[in-house]
């Protein structure tokens, strides 16, 4: 009976334990100092058994030598001026990252929704994304210009949160705002006179009955003058990076900013051409390939990064090598004309804006089209993978991005989705059905041209062509089913053989799989065949 007693005592004692750590510590929130303590007396007890452990290795004479090697190597590299750079800006990006984190997540989490819902915008309703953009990438301003005052801030040592930051950037929206809008201007200029200059250059080999596609002269001098407009364009982009930093963190005029940027740049070039080229170089490749997955997400994303990590690097740039004030600002001349000429630069890239904004909404649908005819031309051109039917004895080549899923042993369907919207997936189907009740026989008798348009349902059939496909009979025709709010384009191509009917569809939403990607789609049927 006392042991008993005694094991329920303990219980009871031990729930008013818990009960008291619960209103004392944990409703108080001082239980969080007592998590930290386990941690630092874990960490401590770690730390002294992994010495206890390794103390004989650590002071072995082969041990020693190999620490001081390694350490008389990195002393060495560090002697490299570029090396010891790229070792201190790093150094400052993981202390930034470390009491900012929770800063850039906030701002990272409103910049790219508003990218992706620009990219929305752009797939669905061209004129909204051009009203849009421009209030967005106003707000995607105010909100990157708060981030680095907060982290330039909270980097010298001042407690200063995001919420903070937010009044202090408002009231100087402006001033920090002209030199991110002037290098827009810029940006949107120099690609219009190069598209112009293009037209133009191609105008007067047609009037001299030249063909220009094919000149090498014509390749010459575009390529030419597109590396001098690229050249510009990376130069104006890094100064005008140093520029805002300068109004925004130094608080002073664009005009002495923007002076203070160009000389900072030219008295550090070395760095700056060897830390941007080698981050564009490396984000080329990665847009490159993001588009190529994704098409227009991957291009969001792969711009998305890009500016950020620019933006980043100049940042740390700007703590590596600190502005002299008085160096830079010894008889400096403030133009009044420089903030004029840029005044004029934005004019004229408002009006070329709008000017694209109404070539964008007449020509959008073929624009796309192009991008995705020119996507799957590279496509078709990759090698495919191979899938094969045992059951059915078959095997058909397809793109290696593209996803299989084997419902059946008379069913597959492959899919891939290039623009990660909606509407951007295209499926490929392949059924085997019984050839009796099928619809093969009146497809294949019929004449060409439209079979069946249902009024009520606006559901079109349309008969292509007749085919022969490894011997066997085959029908092409396409089938549009009417939908809200999207349409379903398919186009079928059907293979009797003995008492079955092969079916492989390609199917989209909204978009005519058929035309936009024709080249890919033939060279697909062209790769199936019959094993047996």
């Amino acid at each position: 009976m006392k042991a008993i007693g005694h094991f329920f005592k303990t219980i009871d004692d031990f729930l008013n334990v818990c009960v008291d750590y619960l209103d004392g510590r944990v409703r108080t929130g001082k239980f969080v100092g007592d998590i930290a303590y386990i941690i630092k007396n874990t960490t401590r007890s770690i730390y002294y058994l992994m010495r206890r452990l390794f103390a004989p290795v650590i002071r072995s004479k082969p041990t020693l030598i190999l620490l001081k090697f390694l350490n008389t190597f990195w002393q060495t590299l560090l002697k490299i001026p570029l090396f010891e750079t790229l070792v201190s800006m790093l150094t400052v990006l993981i202390k930034i990252i470390v009491i900012c984190y929770s800063e850039i997540f906030i701002v990272f989490a409103f910049t790219f929704t508003t990218s992706i819902i620009l990219l929305n915008f752009f797939q669905t309703s061209i004129a909204t994304f051009i009203i849009t953009l421009i209030p967005v990438l106003l707000l995607d301003i105010f909100f990157v210009a708060a981030l680095f005052y907060c982290i330039d801030r909270r980097v010298s040592g001042d407690h200063i949160s995001i919420w903070h930051s937010f009044p202090v950037v408002f009231r100087h929206f402006i001033t920090f705002g002209f030199p991110v809008i002037t290098l827009s201007a810029i940006v949107l200029e120099l690609l219009i006179i190069f598209s112009i200059t293009s037209l133009f250059i191609s105008y007067v080999f047609d009037l001299f009955q030249t063909p220009w596609s094919g000149s090498f002269l014509y390749w010459f001098i575009v390529i030419f003058i597109g590396s001098l407009l690229f050249v510009g364009i990376f130069f104006i982009s890094i100064i005008m990076n140093q520029t805002f930093y300068a109004v925004l963190l130094d608080h002073i005029p664009f005009q002495q900013a923007l002076n203070r940027g160009r000389r900072h740049v030219l008295d550090n070039i070395t760095y700056y051409l060897f830390f941007y080229i080698l981050l564009y170089l490396s984000c080329a490749i990665f847009i490159w390939k993001a588009v190529l997955s994704y098409l227009y997400l991957g291009l969001t994303i792969g711009l998305y990064s890009t500016i950020a990590l620019s933006s980043f690097l100049g940042y740390l740039l700007r703590r590596k090598f600190p502005f002299d004030s008085l160096a830079y600002d010894v008889n400096l001349n403030i133009n009044q004309k420089t903030y004029l000429f840029c005044l004029v630069l934005i004019f004229f890239g408002f009006i070329n804006y709008l000017l694209v904004a109404v070539l964008l909404v007449k020509e959008y649908q073929p624009l796309l089209a192009f991008v995705q005819q020119q996507q799957n031309n590279i496509f078709a051109t990759e090698d495919l993978k191979q899938f094969t039917n045992d059951g059915y004895g078959y095997t058909i080549d397809y793109p290696q991005r593209w996803s299989v899923y084997q419902w059946n042993k008379q069913s597959v369907t492959f899919y891939n989705n290039y623009t990660g919207t909606l509407t951007g997936g295209t499926w490929m189907t392949i059924s085997v059905t019984q050839y009796k009740g099928s619809i093969f026989k009146k497809l294949y008798n019929a004449n060409p041209g439209v079979l069946m348009n249902n009024s009520p349902s606006k559901d079109i059939t349309t008969k292509v062509s007749n085919l022969v496909i490894q011997d066997y009979d085959a029908v092409n025709y396409t089938y549009i089913k009417s939908g809200y709010p999207y349409a379903q384009y398919e186009t079928h191509y059907l293979i009797h053989k003995d008492t079955n009917v092969v079916d492989i569809a390609f199917l989209s939403l909204a978009n005519d799989v058929s035309g936009y990607n024709s080249d890919l789609f033939q060279k697909i049927i062209n790769s199936f065949r019959f094993d047996k």
